[in-house]
């Protein structure tokens, strides 16, 4: 699960939390009272677990809601203000106005109401997860850099993948190559007005032949290895065995490839 996803879960988990000790507090004060000073203990217990599970929502959002660029200052100051503003206002409606139509009871049955109804909007709010995501995009392209590390990273990570020329397609479900639409879109692809494939002359049409040519088996003869395609599937990676998976901490970047240290 990403960062984010969880981010998320836990500020809505902790506004869970915040509201039902919010709605036992007065009960629980109300039946220990006869502890004695002992009940401040448990008052003061309750306190700090409403304020810790309260307190985490404003950094969340600050940190998941702010885009990290040049106005995250500005937002973040705002994201603060709004909260000034929001914790005053919200001292001000309950003591000068609620407390004198409703009981303490009902008072803490609206907080709660309103608190569970926050916990919603952010449980709405959650990101996508990858799969999700991925659901709705389908397939993706990506530069591989020619690095056989790269390419066992791609299929490791997604169940369907295969290199294309230097690039890894990789998706959550079967590639499905569309050769006639490929094609179609050759024949008719122009730059500036003039087009890339010339079938008037033998060499366009030759240099379209050879790229219909990858539809046979997504296999490459020898002599054509390093611009052809080359399948690479999750269940059967011997070819990339013992190359390491790229992550955010081993070098991962394509000097290793070019200096030959892969």
């Amino acid at each position: 699960m990403a960062a984010g996803e969880q981010g998320f879960k836990r500020i809505t988990v902790s506004v869970i939390k915040a509201n039902l000790i919010g709605l036992l507090f007065l009960p629980v004060l109300a039946h220990l009272a006869r502890l004695g000073p002992a009940i401040e203990a448990i008052a003061l217990t309750m306190v700090y677990l409403l304020a810790r599970y309260w307190g985490a929502l404003l950094p969340s959002l600050a940190h998941f809601g702010v885009a990290p660029d040049s106005r995250a200052g500005t937002r973040t100051a705002r994201l603060y203000f709004l909260n000034i503003v929001g914790s005053a206002t919200g001292g001000i409606v309950t003591g000068f106005v609620l407390m004198d139509h409703l009981s303490l009871v009902n008072i803490a049955i609206l907080l709660t109401v309103a608190g569970l109804t926050c916990a919603a909007l952010l449980s709405a709010s959650l990101p996508l997860s990858r799969k999700a995501k991925w659901r709705h995009v389908g397939w993706a392209l990506g530069g591989s850099t020619d690095s056989e590390r790269v390419q066992r990273t791609a299929c490791l990570s997604f169940p369907y993948g295969a290199r294309f020329t230097n690039h890894m397609s990789v998706s959550l479900e079967p590639l499905a190559w569309d050769f006639d639409n490929w094609r179609n879109t050759l024949v008719s692809y122009k730059i500036d007005g003039r087009t890339v494939l010339d079938l008037t002359s033998a060499a366009g049409r030759q240099r379209l032949e050879y790229l219909m040519s990858f539809k046979t088996g997504l296999t490459v003869p020898a002599a054509v290895r390093t611009w052809s395609p080359y399948r690479i599937l999750r269940a059967d990676p011997p070819r990339t065995a013992d190359k390491l998976p790229v992550t955010d901490d081993n070098m991962g970047s394509e000097y290793r490839h070019n200096l030959g240290f892969e």
